[in-house]
């Protein structure tokens, strides 16, 4: 009960960090289409797996910038942490595919710390991004009539059927709060160079 209620007050400090400092925060129900494994393909700096006793997967991406917040603003419309997601083969895969392109910003890289929290229930292992349940599958066969019954019930029982709460925040490490006229940056996005007001 203390661990269960220490971890939800680590929530609400958290996404009270979020309504205060971060520009924007966006939410998503998504449903992992049955899939065995859950892959978060998306490069952070850090991340870390807990457990807890709600039914649900809980996924929380704090995205820190080092640009001002009017630039971070103009970011956030262009749909640079737009989240994406779908079924590929059996993983079930989490996404945020703009990411990758490289932006500079008046000559100088976008910086961004990615750090992402996942919680889920009891039963889940995780392992390089890769969330699936854990399952002592030799228990399994041990208990099953024939391998076919064992192989049918490690599959249904591999399921992922709990909703995925996935939540995206964005803040800064800049103190700039002066008024910015986005379009006087000259911005490059893979190599292509543009302005910001043109992102979006």
């Amino acid at each position: 009960m203390y661990i269960r209620f220490s971890i939800i007050f680590l929530l609400f400090i958290q996404c009270a960090y979020a309504q205060t400092d971060a520009e924007k925060s966006d939410k998503k129900l998504v449903d992992p289409l049955e899939c065995p494994t859950i892959h978060i393909d998306i490069k952070n700096n850090q991340l870390t797996a807990n457990s807890w006793d709600e039914g649900v997967i809980h996924i929380s991406m704090e995205i820190q910038t080092n640009v001002p917040k009017a630039i971070l603003s103009e970011l956030v419309k262009a749909g640079r942490y737009k989240m994406d997601s779908g079924k590929d083969g059996d993983v079930f895969v989490l996404r945020a595919p703009n990411l990758e392109k490289v932006i500079l910003i008046d000559d100088e890289p976008l910086l961004e710390e990615i750090s992402i929290q996942v919680f889920t229930p009891g039963f889940y292992a995780e392992e390089n991004g890769m969330l699936s349940k854990d399952i002592d599958e030799e228990v399994i066969a041990a208990r099953s009539a024939n391998e076919e019954q064992a192989r049918k019930m490690l599959k249904e029982m591999k399921k992922i059927k709990e909703k995925i709460n996935w939540q995206v925040s964005f803040s800064t490490t800049s103190n700039s709060e002066e008024l910015i006229d986005p379009s006087r940056f000259k911005i490059v996005v893979d190599g292509v160079q543009t302005t910001l007001d043109k992102l979006h």
